[in-house]
């Protein structure tokens, strides 16, 4: 398995999941709910921006929209998607829809930043990845979740790459966190290749560990 969540977005959400199928009726009911916030948004928040599209050699990165609802909400059902975060199973379809309006919510107010990656060829749905604050703290963490679909196929750290460079260029980001479960090796993994390194476990958590990105000093991550 090369990725699941490696941050604890899903921990500062009230995300859940359920073992039924997706509710199609929640999502139409929502994507009115998501119109009506688009059609009100403020124009200006005063806070930095980052690109709303970003590109790799094999996908396209566009920031989350409703109509990503229905392949979101079954890459939450796929076996094995939370296996490293055990509170976020069994839970209900309309709560994951509430969590996906919140980062839309976080995306329009640039206070998070979520995106859905697609093959550039076909434009099949491949994952979500995000930068967004830790509960409780002004520090940013990276996160990606990938479809079954695309793991072992070099995608976590082709994605992830992206959203690191455009953070620390776009955004001027000088640390990037990344917070996991201390049994996802396969995040691990990933993240020690992007040159993340140990990092205080300020979070406090007995099976969470945490390594950090510093743009500066820094050398290019390789390829």
């Amino acid at each position: 398995m090369e990725c699941t969540v490696i941050n604890l977005v899903a921990w500062e959400d009230n995300l859940t999941i359920s073992p039924t199928s997706i509710l199609p009726d929640a999502v139409i009911l929502f994507k009115f709910v998501v119109s009506s916030l688009a059609n009100s948004a403020d124009e200006g928040t005063g806070n930095p921006a980052i690109s709303m599209n970003l590109k790799t050699k094999t996908a396209g990165l566009k920031f989350l929209t409703e109509a990503d609802f229905p392949d979101v909400l079954g890459l939450f059902q796929e076996p094995g998607t939370f296996d490293y975060i055990e509170h976020l199973k069994n839970k209900t379809d309309e709560a994951y829809v509430d969590i996906l309006m919140d980062r839309l919510e976080q995306n329009r107010m640039k206070t998070g930043f979520h995106w859905v990656a697609r093959t550039l060829v076909d434009k099949k749905f491949i994952g979500v990845l995000n930068l967004s604050q830790i509960r409780g703290t002004d520090k940013m963490q990276l996160g990606f979740q990938l479809s079954k679909d695309y793991w072992n196929k070099g995608l976590g750290f082709e994605l992830a790459k992206a959203i690191i460079e455009a953070g620390t260029a776009q955004l001027g980001l000088k640390t990037i966190y990344g917070v996991f479960h201390k049994e996802n090796i396969a995040s691990k993994k990933i993240l020690q290749r992007l040159q993340f390194q140990p990092a205080e476990n300020f979070l406090h958590e007995d099976n969470i560990e945490i390594l950090q990105f510093n743009s500066q000093p820094r050398t290019d991550i390789n390829t």
